[in-house]
Order: C-alpha cells, then sequence, then structure tokens
C-alpha cells in the first residue's frame, strides 16, 4: 500500500536535516568573510596568518575566529531557499544542525540565530570537511540516518553515507553524480549573478571620471596624435587602478553595507558575485593597471604608483576618516587632469612616438 503524504512527512521527521554552511546556508564561505574583516580591522594581524596555517587549517581558522569574533546573520548573505528548507524540517518535527569547514566559533553563533539545534564544526584540531565530515555525522546519527544539503564535490563523501541528498547551485556534472547516489535528490537553486553583475561590481562610473586625463590634450593647441595614444593607456591604468580600489572598498564594507537599504543590493553585497573572485579580479586590476604605466615610461609608472599607494591609504585608514576621506575622494577625481596634463608636456614615449611616425 502507498504511503500518504502524512506517512511521508513523519518518517521525514525521524531523520534530521543536516545543512552545510559555506556555499550552501551561506553565499561564500566564513573564512573569506572572517579574512576581509581581519583586514578592515587589523590589517597588521594578516601577517600572523602564515605561521598558522603552518599549522594546519584548523588552528589557523580557530585564531581567525578568535580575531573576528561572531558573524551575525543580517551581515551574511543567507540563501532563502536553503532556510526555506530549513523552516519546512523544523515545521515537520525534525532536528536541523549546521556542518561546517568554518570554527565552531562562527558557526555556533549562526546555528543559533537560524533556529538550528545545534552544529558541527572545526574545533581548532580537526577541521571538519569532507571524509571527516561524513565520518562525524555517521557516528552521530548512523548510516543513513540524516538529510544532507551539500554543495560541492568534497559534499559527495557525505551524501554517500546520507539518506537523502539535496544539493544547492550544482553544477550539471555534479548534480548527475549526485542524482547516481540518490534517484530521489532534489536540487536548490543558488544566490548567482551574471556578467552584468560583475560589470557593476567594477563601477566603471569611475572610468567616466578618468576620462578627463583627455582633456588637456584637446586643449593643447599643439597635441597630435601620439598624445592621445599615451592619454589612451593612463585612461586604461587609472580605470583599473580606480576599479580595484573600488572593489576593495566594497569587500571591507560588506558587514555594513548589509544592513543598508540602499547598499544590500550592490553585487557583492546582494551575493550575486563570489567574494575570492572580486578579491582576485581587484589584485589583477591593480597589478596590470601598474605594469601598463610602467610600460607606457616610467614617469607615467611613477605617477600611477602614487594614484595607487593613495588607494591603498585610502582603504586603510582614510576612508575611515570623514574629512580626510573626502579629500582623499577629491584628489582621486582631479588626478585624471593632472596626468593628462603631465602627458602633454612630457615626452613622447619612444614606441608610441615611432609608431605615430610610420
Amino acid at each position: 500500500m502507498p504511503s500518504t503524504s502524512s506517512d511521508q512527512t513523519k518518517e521525514n521527521a525521524a531523520f534530521p536535516l543536516v545543512v552545510d554552511v559555506d556555499g550552501s546556508l551561506v553565499r561564500g564561505d566564513l573564512l573569506t568573510e572572517g579574512l576581509l574583516r581581519l583586514f578592515d580591522h587589523s590589517p597588521a594581524k594578516l601577517f600572523a596568518l602564515p605561521f598558522w596555517l603552518a599549522g594546519g587549517r584548523a588552528p589557523m581558522k580557530r585564531w581567525l575566529a578568535q580575531q573576528t569574533g561572531t558573524l551575525p546573520a543580517a551581515t551574511l548573505v543567507l540563501n532563502p531557499a536553503v532556510l526555506q528548507e530549513i523552516d519546512a524540517a523544523r515545521e515537520a518535527g525534525s532536528e536541523v544542525w549546521l556542518a561546517s569547514g568554518s570554527d565552531e566559533w562562527v558557526v555556533a553563533p549562526l546555528a543559533r540565530e537560524v533556529g538550528a539545534t545545534g552544529c558541527f564544526a572545526s574545533d581548532g584540531r580537526n577541521n571538519l570537511v569532507g571524509h571527516t565530515k561524513a565520518a562525524l555525522l555517521v557516528k552521530h546519527f548512523g548510516e543513513a540516518g540524516f538529510d544532507y544539503v551539500g554543495n560541492e564535490r568534497r559534499d559527495l563523501a557525505v551524501w554517500k553515507r546520507a539518506r537523502r541528498a539535496i544539493g544547492v547551485n550544482l553544477s550539471t556534472r555534479l548534480a548527475q553524480q549526485v542524482k547516481a547516489l540518490d534517484q530521489q535528490a532534489r536540487f536548490l537553486p543558488g544566490l548567482g549573478g551574471g556578467a552584468f553583475d560583475f560589470l557593476r561590481a567594477l563601477r566603471p562610473r569611475q572610468w567616466v571620471a578618468n576620462g578627463l586625463v583627455f582633456v588637456p590634450a584637446i586643449a593643447a593647441p599643439d597635441a597630435h596624435a601620439g598624445h592621445y595614444l599615451i592619454a589612451a593607456g593612463v585612461f586604461a591604468a587609472l580605470s583599473a587602478c580606480a576599479s580595484s580600489r573600488c572593489i576593495a572598498e566594497d569587500l571591507l564594507n560588506l558587514p555594513r553595507d548589509r544592513q543598508r537599504a540602499g547598499k544590500r543590493h550592490q553585487p557583492m553585497a546582494a551575493g550575486k558575485t563570489p567574494l575570492p573572485s572580486m578579491i582576485g579580479v581587484s589584485s589583477a586590476l591593480a597589478a596590470g593597471g601598474l605594469a601598463l604605466a610602467f610600460w607606457l615610461s616610467a614617469a607615467v609608472g611613477l605617477g600611477i604608483l602614487v594614484y595607487a599607494l593613495l588607494g591603498l591609504c585610502y582603504l586603510l585608514w582614510l576612508r575611515q576618516k570623514t574629512r580626510l576621506g573626502r579629500v582623499a575622494r577629491a584628489v582621486f577625481n582631479v588626478f585624471p587632469v593632472v596626468a593628462g596634463a603631465a602627458v602633454v608636456r612630457a615626452p613622447l614615449f619612444p614606441g608610441l612616438l615611432a609608431f605615430w611616425e610610420s
């Protein structure tokens, strides 16, 4: 005789729901969130990170958690589909547990905030991921004694030993692998954005302001195409460094922006662009902008280096000082005009001059 929906609900209620945190409940991961907050409040402490990492990932995560403290849910991006899954499990009478490779010091408060029964997490000695996580869950709930919500390939070790598999934002290939383990597997959407969100994160309006680099060349009666070519190179270098600074500023402001109505829908604050990727993009833009500037000439390179160092000072200190922060932002807006004037008066880069004369 087939089971009724009431019978199915009772059956599901007998099994706890275990929810992965990084990438499943939380968009991104708590380790990256913690590193960003440490850089924001105590950047010098980041120099100690390699020493803790040398002792293993679990001790490093515990040290980082001790430095940053709790990460309130309001300052994170939680997946609404996973929250609905948690609410449904609780309404059905199931226990809900969080299981994470992040440290217990930051996972336990989050578990309380989302109404979970408790949590399993890294403890400063053991890094709770993959097979280690699977073994611990089986020890507590038994083989096939729990349902598991996960999002990445190393969660396969846990899904293999769970009763039911629930995937979050899985690739097609990983979804097929999960389906092979559990024909009744279910899949939940993630919070991914698109190319437009990535473009918005670069703050292209800054590029418009950098267009002022062409004004001196336009105004100079003796300017010719060689000057415009160098001005274009300076424009590209400035725009790369400006976008790098803006991305870094948004990354450091995430906890505050996510609690502001006018800011929480920005790409990074809304979880539409992966934070590790944006950290990499910011670094690559800064390096690329400086490399281009020094390729143009040593003088241009030194000028853009000053611009980039001012941006670093702004991120580390000046942005937290109201008046000095305004002065720094004014300098960022004026700098393209100064750079453009220097281009018109400076000797042309020999390579570009030869290109123009040919």
